[in-house]
């Protein structure tokens, strides 16, 4: 869908890709919420100042794990900064086609989510089975004597 707003002609009013767009963000706010246990925004930098901020502050005051929370918002922003200077830089060579630049390290990005869950997938091991036990009554007491589970076996 981002791709194809590069071909949007020049004739077409500002507002029909102002709101292609706004909706494509609308889509990666709401999917994109946390990164490594941590909430962000992807569309914008605010928020995520403020939690850089509020963590390194935490960390200056002896809070040894608001560092690394830090370093991820601060790459974060540097990475929000790298985007927004290249989408300027090449708008200025390309006109209204650098929305393709961005479908392209999207794609990249899908790509490597894709293969982070599939390694994921791999090395997570099957679920445990859960141990019942019968009471020699006839009860399922949940432990005890008759267990099916290895470690009681």
């Amino acid at each position: 869908m981002v791709f194809a707003v590069g071909f949007v002609p020049r004739s077409v009013p500002d507002a029909v890709v102002n709101v292609t767009v706004s909706f494509i963000c609308s889509l990666q706010v709401n999917s994109f919420r946390r990164t490594r246990g941590l909430p962000y925004a992807t569309t914008m930098c605010t928020g995520n100042l403020r939690s850089a901020g509020e963590h390194v502050f935490a960390w200056a005051h002896g809070d040894k794990t608001a560092g690394r929370a830090a370093l991820r918002y601060c790459a974060v922003i540097l990475v929000f900064c790298a985007g927004a200077w290249a989408g300027a830089v090449l708008a200025g060579a390309w006109g209204v086609h650098p929305v393709w630049a961005c479908s392209a390290a999207l794609l990249a990005a899908f790509g490597l989510m894709l293969a982070g869950r599939r390694r994921k997938l791999k090395t997570k091991s099957p679920a445990p089975v859960p141990c019942r036990t019968v009471h020699a009554a006839g009860r399922d007491t949940g432990a005890g004597l008759f267990s099916c589970c290895a470690e009681n076996a």
